[in-house]
């Protein structure tokens, strides 16, 4: 073919022995030829190299550093081509169906209180102990960041929550306007804990789902307690834990100074002077 731009066609036949049919359907084959070759075989490489996990989108960050400049849809389009797949199961995706919304927001972030047992919140975190999983169950007040009460279960269940509200109230004189507010937890939505708020006429308030900022003091203290005590410490047992923790607690209620200058307990008996 290459001779074709320095002879005529009919010498070129003549000489070749060449029918004028057969050179016109060797020019439209070779019109043919796949202008994806190479990427197809750089295609193939990658997906080889990658034990055969990579599908399309990975395949196209690796197309590109080698320089092709394809998007997502034609590399997707190459590999349907050559047969090729990940091998990797696709996840499946799940839509996070809503949990029953027994109350209303009505905390809604005002992290302040005017006085002592008007808002409290709630939460449960997981802490390891040596290759044990505990759960710990906080209740705090936020007029003076005082933990109320806490429970610690290997079971995170309705018993420790309905414990640490037990706690809570037992130490409490005048629950009178009380609100506690938590997460939409199932725990929170179970019939005892609810009983347990209804014969108290404490209020109920919910985090909207999803939201943890709507409950952003409890994951503070919770990430104070855990760099400050569990962390920085060796544990023995759980039952080495549990005792440390509520030596703890007790540091933390009664002697650790806060941005105000004072602890929880002084805050507290400032305000019943």
């Amino acid at each position: 073919m290459a001779l074709r731009q320095y002879y005529k066609l009919d010498t070129l036949l003549l000489v070749s022995n060449m029918k004028r049919s057969t050179y016109y359907y060797n020019i439209k084959s070779l019109s043919k030829i796949d202008k994806y070759a190479s990427a197809k075989t750089a295609i193939l490489e990658i997906y080889e190299k990658s034990n055969n996990t990579y599908g399309y989108p990975r395949i196209s960050k690796a197309l590109e550093k080698l320089g092709y400049t394809y998007d997502r849809k034609t590399v997707y389009k190459l590999m349907k081509e050559l047969k090729i797949s990940s091998i990797i199961r696709i996840k499946r995706r799940y839509k996070r169906g809503k949990l029953s919304c027994i109350c209303e927001n009505k905390l809604n972030r005002e992290f302040t209180s005017d006085r002592p047992c008007l808002k409290w919140v709630t939460d449960v975190t997981e802490i390891k102990i040596n290759n044990e999983k505990l759960n710990l169950s906080v209740i705090m007040d936020l007029y003076n960041r005082e933990v109320k009460a806490y429970s610690i279960s290997k079971y995170n269940n309705e018993d420790m929550v309905i414990d640490s509200l037990k706690q809570a109230i037992d130490k409490t004189k005048d629950l009178t306007g009380l609100m506690i507010h938590s997460d939409q937890g199932i725990l929170y939505q179970a019939n005892q804990f609810r009983k347990l708020l209804k014969e108290n006429n404490i209020e109920q308030s919910m985090s909207r789902r999803g939201n943890c900022y709507d409950n952003a003091v409890m994951e503070s203290i919770f990430a104070t307690l855990k760099c400050e005590f569990v962390y920085i410490n060796k544990f023995e047992n759980t039952e080495q834990f549990k005792y440390e923790l509520e030596k703890y607690i007790d540091f933390y209620n009664n002697y650790r100074i806060k941005a105000n200058g004072l602890t929880p307990l002084q805050e507290k008996e400032i305000y019943l002077v």
